[in-house]
Order: structure tokens, then C-alpha cells, then sequence
């Protein structure tokens, strides 16, 4: 895919998710559509870990909306 292609398909993406649900209801479904959509990702769904558990520097639990693990990536909506 080119890089013409795949700004195309970023394009395509943000308009169509303009507006859309909210963050916690749709985190997976939102990463898993830009993966496949803009990067050609196929299993995008065993790219990407969900809601991934840390430990907070207060010692609490917390989270990470996407972690991949494959490219050391945090991601947060």
C-alpha cells in the first residue's frame, strides 16, 4: 500500500468514526478498524492487547487502553 493510499484511507477512517459512541464502549472496535482500514493489519485483534494492567506509582492498579507488544506501543484514546 502506498503512502497516498494509505492517507486515503486515514481520511476515509476519521470520517467515518467522527462522532461515534463512547471511549470505553468502542476502544477495541476503534484500534481494530484503524489497523486494518489504514494499516492493512489482517489479525488485528492478536496484535493489540486491551486494557492492559499496570501498576501506578501510587502502587494502584491502572490501565492502558492498547498495548503491542510486538513494537513496545502504548496507546491511549
Amino acid at each position: 500500500m502506498t503512502d497516498k493510499e494509505k492517507k486515503q484511507r486515514a481520511k476515509e477512517f476519521a470520517t467515518d468514526w467522527s462522532g461515534k459512541g463512547y471511549k470505553k464502549g468502542k476502544t477495541s472496535c476503534f484500534w481494530i478498524d484503524l489497523f486494518y482500514r489504514v494499516y492493512g493489519i489482517e489479525d488485528a485483534a492478536n496484535y493489540i492487547e486491551f486494557e492492559k494492567q499496570i501498576k501506578l506509582e501510587s502502587g494502584g492498579p491502572g490501565f492502558i487502553d492498547g498495548y503491542i507488544p510486538s513494537v513496545k506501543v502504548l496507546t491511549e484514546e
